[in-house]
């Protein structure tokens, strides 16, 4: 199984939240007869993996949709591929034609639904290099089709992991953009919601998850899942962590380390003893993560603190003047 596939399986939460929030269907399984329809066009390799094999059995992500939809990949986005269906799932997809556009744009006014998954700074791993036409584009090649939709993409801020909500789920995002504009926006800026005509276009500002990571240590199913609720759970606050230890740094460079070495130790108690009761209390690693979170969180607030009360300005319980 190669990185591509891995970073692929990492889509499975995204597209079946995503899927049952844009187009209102359930997200449990359904009989094959009572499937719908998913028209599918997308630049990631979903369907035959990032070697373009014939014999690749397809992303965890596209079996996922395999067993709520009738998946029917199409390259383009004219009249004959969108008459083959009434839902349609964007994610991350190569530019399409004005012409095409312009199709698409009336295909929606007409009664039809897409979920549009645009990423304005895709972080996914592949071996292939930059410029191959197999590899997934960095950003989302938008021509002119969210500006008609009164819509406007823009790249983070910061790179990094965000939990944002998605369909009632709570989602480890890598590097989200936000949306602003016209149409209905969820208060974090990664949704919109368009009515166009009898139709409506649902767009999210990205299309990458934790697992493309994981992927690089290991395969096992179990360690992708586990890795993925402890990134979740811990992921939004490594920034305290990192915080901490630049101060730590910074206070060995001032001679002043007992404050800094005493924060990590109060880490390592809460870590150690919060997780252990944790574990024993619940039996749940969820709330195991939760300890380790509350421990970056303390090294980070207690350095910060110490060093905002003057402690790089005393000398022994005197403070220098």
């Amino acid at each position: 199984m190669n990185r591509a596939r891995l970073g692929a399986a990492l889509l499975v939460i995204l597209v079946v939240a995503a899927a049952a929030f844009a187009f209102d269907h359930s997200p449990s399984r359904e009989s094959a007869k009572n499937r719908p329809t998913l028209l599918l066009l997308t630049s990631l390799p979903l369907i035959f993996g990032e070697d373009f094999s014939l014999e690749s059995a397809g992303s965890p992500a596209l079996k996922a949709l395999q067993d709520r939809y009738k998946v029917v990949p199409i390259s383009v986005t004219d009249g004959p591929e969108l008459a083959k269906g009434k839902l349609l799932l964007m994610a991350h997809p190569p530019a399409q034609t004005a012409e095409n556009l312009v199709i698409l744009d009336r295909w929606v006014e007409r009664g039809g639904r897409v979920l549009l998954l645009a990423d304005p700074m895709l972080e996914w791993p592949s071996k292939r290099p930059l410029g191959d036409p197999l590899r997934p584009s960095p950003m989302f090649m938008d021509t002119g089709l969210l500006q008609h939709w009164g819509l406007r993409l823009e790249a983070p801020d910061e790179r990094g992991p965000r939990v944002r909500k998605l369909g009632g789920y709570d989602v480890l995002t890598i590097s989200p953009g936000s949306l602003a504009g016209n149409c209905p926006i969820s208060t974090d800026r990664l949704v919109a919601r368009c009515s166009i005509g009898k139709g409506r276009a649902t767009i999210v500002a990205a299309a990458v998850w934790p697992a493309a990571w994981l992927g690089l240590f290991g395969h096992d199913a179990a360690m992708l899942e586990t890795g993925t609720a402890y990134l979740r759970a811990v992921g939004p606050v490594y920034g305290f962590f990192g915080l901490g230890l630049s101060l730590y740094f910074a206070s060995q460079g001032a001679g002043r380390l007992l404050w800094p070495l005493l924060a990590g130790l109060l880490r390592l108690v809460i870590a150690v003893a919060g997780g252990y009761a944790a574990l024993v209390l619940t039996g749940s690693l969820t709330w195991v993560f939760a300890a380790l979170a509350v421990a970056l969180v303390a090294y980070g607030l207690m350095i910060t603190s110490v060093i905002a009360s003057g402690a790089w300005f005393r000398v022994g319980w005197r403070r220098v003047v």
